[in-house]
């Protein structure tokens, strides 16, 4: 038997943060073409708060 390692368990995806790199690559990005990406309307709907914040942060940071 082998023992687990962590490259055995599949990478979790981290929707909010694909989808604020593709709203900083595309500004004014729609819901139609985040669909045409591949992303869910509910993965949209549920990660839409925590991409806009996490694009604000990356604003922040670049002020100062």
């Amino acid at each position: 038997m082998q023992a687990s390692s962590a490259n055995d368990f599949p990478k979790r995806r981290n929707i909010a943060q694909e989808i604020a790199e593709l709203s900083r690559e595309r500004p004014g990005i729609t819901e139609a073409e985040l669909k045409a990406e591949g992303f869910t309307k509910e993965e949209i709907e549920e990660n839409a708060s925590r991409a806009a914040k996490l694009m604000r942060s990356a604003e922040d940071a670049r002020t100062f």
